[in-house]
């Protein structure tokens, strides 16, 4: 028993993919079926609950894949923005 628990608790974390289960989509789809809402209005709801249900690997799935342009560095860091302005 105590070496199952272990076996399940370490590395159950691991057996996670970069991607959504079906089980946790339609658990948070609950507006697709929704007579009178557009798609966007949906997709508002799905992203929501995907957000509120599961933190982290909305981070991992929605937002990491998200490269910032290189022209759009500068925006992440704002000492850099004004080093660059004190150097003109």
């Amino acid at each position: 028993m105590t070496v199952s628990f272990f076996i399940v608790h370490v590395f159950a974390p691991l057996a996670q993919t970069d991607q959504w289960t079906p089980q946790q989509m339609a658990s948070a789809d609950l507006a697709r079926n929704l007579a009178g809402w557009s798609s966007v209005e949906k997709d508002v709801v799905l992203h929501t609950n995907l957000v509120r249900m599961y933190p982290l690997k909305y981070l991992k799935v929605e937002v990491k894949p998200w490269d910032t342009p290189i022209n759009m560095l500068h925006l992440t860091n704002p000492m850099s923005t004004i080093k660059a302005f004190c150097e003109t």
